[in-house]
């Protein structure tokens, strides 16, 4: 009889300082999914599904993702905490799911912009995805402190 994979609830974070920056801004740069192909590289176009586009995320949205690959998800809006985060779930193959964070964290002397990643998938698979994704999401976080700051 051939092992099932297990499941665990793999997860990984990326968080980059934005203080020189609009709280604002940030948040309407990430909430809002026009914004989204200008500062993720592996997005080539989001756009709402029942909704226009030039609006922030509600919860109850459904955004499609066009990627740079010939790939398409529809996220899922979870969770919408303005001007803080917003969260989505998106279905992959086999059942498997994948959550995501995008927050704008406002402290007294700090500002910062953060993506937090987790899901129940296949350990070796799970892992070796979301370590792949640790990068590209550094680089859209660095990308989307750069447009805040272009937008200032």
């Amino acid at each position: 009889m051939e092992p099932t994979a297990e499941l665990v609830r793999s997860a990984v974070t990326a968080t980059v300082p934005a203080d020189d920056c609009d709280p604002a801004t940030l948040w309407r740069l990430l909430a809002e999914p026009r914004w989204w192909s200008r500062w993720a590289p592996h997005i080539r176009r989001a756009r709402p599904v029942d909704t226009a586009g030039d609006t922030p995320v509600v919860d109850g949205d459904r955004v499609r993702i066009d990627s740079v690959w010939p790939v398409h998800v529809t996220a899922a809006i979870t969770c919408v905490e303005p001007p803080a985060r917003w969260d989505f779930r998106v279905g992959l193959p086999l059942g498997h799911h994948l959550d995501a964070s995008h927050e704008v964290l406002v402290a007294p002397t700090r500002v910062r912009v953060r993506m937090h990643l987790r899901g129940p998938l296949p350990r070796q698979a799970g892992a070796a995805l979301l370590a792949a994704y640790r990068p590209v999401a550094l680089l859209a976080l660095h990308r989307l402190v750069a447009l805040a700051r272009d937008r200032a």
